[in-house]
């Protein structure tokens, strides 16, 4: 388990914003639109603006990224986050639950995105 304190800043407009607090070092690490965190692997997913991906994982003890969902149908909104239903991380996969055109129009559909991370 990695031994960080994760804080979160709300803010009144996007992005939002999260702080990595590690306990063992004073480097702090903030990341803006923070999705998903793996406290076990030290892996952090988060929104991305480099086109065509829609997320990055990033591993917080390594400084490593993989950028993720460059095959995925684009959503109607420049904002990943609108359509991600549901997001998590087990075992090294990540899983998202990908709705179109986003969550919030009806009718919409949802697609499961499962990625094994190679951090």
């Amino acid at each position: 388990m990695i031994n960080t304190c994760a804080l979160d800043i709300p803010t009144e407009v996007i992005p939002w914003t999260d702080l990595l607090l590690p306990f063992n070092s004073n480097r702090v690490q903030w990341y803006e639109n923070a999705l998903a965190y793996d406290k076990v692997n030290g892996i952090v997913i988060y929104e991305t603006d480099s086109l065509p991906y829609k997320l990055v994982a990033e591993n917080i003890i390594g400084n490593r990224k993989e950028f993720l969902g460059e095959n995925w149908e684009n959503c109607s909104s420049i904002f990943p986050h609108y359509c991600i239903d549901s997001i998590h991380i087990e075992n090294k996969e990540l899983y998202v639950n990908w709705t179109l055109p986003n969550k919030i129009d009806k009718p919409n559909k949802a697609e499961v995105q499962k990625i094994k991370l190679k951090l």
